[in-house]
């Protein structure tokens, strides 16, 4: 097969799904062994359909920016980009409920943030790994303490200085995943992914502020949409 053969037939591959009402387009080609009609019916039973309200359209394709970034997947002007490189359903999923948590944040950020205490608990848990790491040798990249906001040198520092595979033993008890140090921002949205595709009793057990959070804010979307 050519290449020039393969780039023509990712080029014009389309394909069109829907979810809730949400236009999933499948603009290059996912591996055969990824089923999209078992990943929508996996994510009609798991996740309120409340959550998705908003957005506009789910879209399957590889940007640049993905390479660019090192990232799967983004949430942006209201559209959730996803790319079809994917080893399995479940890294599928968990790229697209990552994304989706980022959007109810947009719709639920008082019920979320307000108190301030997902933050007091993310910073008290930020503390406690750079203990950790401070122990190992490590120096900490400024605001490493306090800062909650997503930060380029923090996530560097953790991405390539420390690495993820140490960093989950470093993180054991404190973090549910590593990507969760990153920010308050990806705190919430890992916790989330958690909470509905993995083991909500683990982040009971090792964030249980964040687990009463989600699990609230599940029970109040639920009985609204129940009353619907």
């Amino acid at each position: 097969m050519s290449r020039k053969y393969v780039f023509e037939k990712i080029s014009t591959y389309q394909k069109e799904e829907n979810l809730n009402g949400i236009s999933i387009k499948i603009n290059h080609e996912l591996p055969e062994h990824i089923k999209i009609e078992k990943v929508i019916s996996i994510l009609r039973d798991r996740i309120p359909r409340t959550f998705f309200s908003g957005i506009k359209k789910i879209q399957v394709e590889h940007l640049k920016e993905f390479d660019d970034r090192e990232v799967n997947a983004l949430y942006k002007d209201g559209v959730l980009y996803v790319t079809n490189k994917q080893d399995s359903m479940d890294d599928l999923l968990d790229d697209i409920v990552h994304e989706v948590a980022h959007h109810v944040e947009t719709k639920f950020v008082e019920k979320i943030y307000q108190d301030g205490k997902i933050k007091d608990e993310f910073l008290k848990k930020r503390k406690q790994l750079a203990f950790e790491l401070a122990s190992e040798g490590y120096d900490l990249p400024p605001g490493f303490k306090s800062e909650i906001k997503f930060n380029h040198e923090i996530d560097m520092f953790l991405y390539k200085r420390v690495g993820y595979r140490p960093l989950r033993m470093f993180g054991l008890g404190i973090f549910i995943r590593p990507y969760a140090a990153t920010s308050l921002r990806e705190y919430f949205a890992v916790g989330f992914e958690t909470y509905y595709l993995k083991n909500s009793a683990e982040i009971r057990d090792i964030s249980p502020v964040l687990f009463n959070n989600i699990h609230n804010l599940h029970n109040t979307v639920i009985e609204s949409e129940d009353s619907w």
